[in-house]
């Protein structure tokens, strides 16, 4: 991928984050995350991996700027 479609996916996922559809999401992805933790049949590595999933989504604004450090 090109860099200023990097960038620009980045800037439009850092904004799309903050707004308050973005944290509806964030927090339906957390709700979502301590609810298949308390079922019995989950798989850890189905948790795992939405608490990964909420971490680099978190992260955007750091990978933004590591983005525009490089360029």
């Amino acid at each position: 991928m090109n860099t200023e479609k990097e960038l620009n996916r980045l800037i439009a996922l850092k904004e799309a984050l903050l707004s308050d559809e973005g944290i509806c999401i964030l927090n339906a992805m957390k709700d979502y995350m301590v609810e298949l933790s308390g079922m019995q049949n989950a798989n850890p590595e189905w948790i795992k991996g939405v608490g990964l999933l909420i971490c680099f989504l978190k992260e955007t604004d750091q990978r933004l700027e590591r983005f525009k450090e490089r360029s």
